[in-house]
């Protein structure tokens, strides 16, 4: 690749990798209607991209009577079940735009406020190589929107972010990838992102390859 393509690309995995957004949206229902709380209307929309111990906080504060790492585990638990039952349910253009980055020789880094057991689950099933690293949501101390989980992304590598395209699915981590630096790519799935604070927006991944990335990278490409 050329000097000024991207150094790496950091990805989000809910949502943008994996089609886990459905299931994560059925578990915290289920959790929160067996302890008689509910959710507000824009809830789903909110908890996309969240951290889960902030998430356990919000349980905590709707009458869930658990500590945060069994709110975590409970949720991280039923989506498990559904998640792993079979073939995972890939994103669109997912895999292949990620073969393609590793095959040009720009690492992908994935930065997810999963689990890094999940997270861990989920990059055994690509083709090893794949993925150069993991931050997931239990290695940081501030999670998405903060910078520390694409800081710490682009810094697995040695890289400043800024050298770095970061791909997001929600307003929580297009703003985590932003305020860190990142040349930022949404591709949106449950929520909207025109007013996420991003570079450029594809309907799908299916869009893009290596090159097209090196291209949007070079000239900042806008929407």
């Amino acid at each position: 690749m050329t000097l000024d393509a991207p150094a790496a690309i950091l990805w989000d995995m809910d949502g943008t990798i994996v089609n886990t957004e459905p299931a994560w949206v059925r578990a915290e229902h289920e959790l929160l209607n067996a302890w008689g709380a509910k959710k507000h209307p824009s809830d789903d929309d909110d908890w996309v991209g969240i951290g889960l111990w902030r998430l356990a906080a919000i349980f905590q504060e709707r009458g869930v009577d658990l500590d945060a790492d069994t709110i975590v585990r409970t949720l991280t638990a039923s989506v498990n079940a559904e998640l792993f039952a079979g073939e995972l349910d890939w994103m669109p253009g997912a895999r292949e735009l990620a073969a393609d980055a590793a095959r040009v020789g720009i690492p992908n880094v994935l930065v997810t406020m999963a689990t890094r057991e999940q997270a861990t689950q989920v990059i055994a099933r690509l083709p090893e190589g794949t993925f150069s690293g993991i931050i997931a949501g239990d290695d940081v101390s501030e999670p998405k929107p903060h910078p520390e989980p694409y800081e710490r992304g682009a810094a697995l590598l040695g890289l400043e972010p800024s050298q770095c395209v970061a791909i997001e699915d929600s307003v929580t981590g297009a703003t985590s990838a932003s305020r860190a630096g990142a040349f930022v790519i949404g591709v949106p799935n449950l929520v909207d992102l025109s007013e996420a604070p991003v570079h450029h927006t594809v309907k799908s991944l299916e869009a893009l390859d290596a090159r097209k990335i090196v291209t949007l990278f070079q000239t900042k490409g806008t929407n």
